[in-house]
């Protein structure tokens, strides 16, 4: 783990989170210099005076000079790429998420308006039917090679500390969509 990020391994059923880059300099050890905008010298004003109407800056006061960089403020440039403990709120790492098992279910019902314009879940598509063209496999395998969600999605943090994850990711295909959500059994015992 000498010198590289990882948000989480697998242990069973459980998620050991990690370390991660540092999130201000994004594992770099350097960020972009703030300076006064030259346009407003640092007021913010505009030309004849008027509040937050420099076209420059647009009242911010100040630019990034990415050509003049600094040292990081969050990690101080040392060890950048691992400054910082992993969070269920990080995005999940892909041999993770490859490695869930995946079902597929059906509904008779269209994508409520949540779901299909404000999503819901891992995520949600609204394609109008076209996925009623793939079969369970062909769906599983666009929402594996999709990208990697948050933790917080496919995991839960339990009463101990630990992070236990779903067990399964369920596709649930709808008339003109389909949900993707992380399952737990119902019949489990909750603490």
């Amino acid at each position: 783990m000498e010198g590289q990020a990882t948000a989480a391994r697998r242990e069973g059923d459980k998620l050991v989170l990690g370390r991660v880059a540092c999130k201000h300099c994004w594992g770099q050890g350097t960020v972009a210099t703030r300076e006064p905008c030259p346009a407003c010298r640092g007021t913010g004003r505009g030309r004849r005076g008027g509040r937050g109407g420099c076209k420059e800056c647009q009242g911010g006061k100040y630019r990034w000079n990415q050509d003049k960089r600094t040292v990081c403020p969050g990690c101080q440039g040392v060890d950048s790429a691992i400054a910082e403990e992993a969070t269920v709120y990080d995005g999940l790492p892909r041999a993770v998420w490859e490695s869930l098992a995946f079902r597929v279910t059906s509904r008779q019902r269209a994508l409520h308006w949540v779901e299909g314009c404000l999503g819901g879940g891992i995520h949600t598509v609204l394609d109008y039917g076209q996925h009623r063209s793939l079969s369970d496999e062909e769906l599983i395998a666009e929402v594996r090679d999709g990208g990697c969600p948050q933790i917080c999605k496919v995991a839960r943090e339990e009463p101990d500390g630990t992070v236990r994850l779903c067990d399964y990711v369920l596709i649930t295909r709808m008339v003109d969509g389909y949900r993707v959500d992380g399952a737990w059994d119902a019949n489990e015992e909750r603490a």
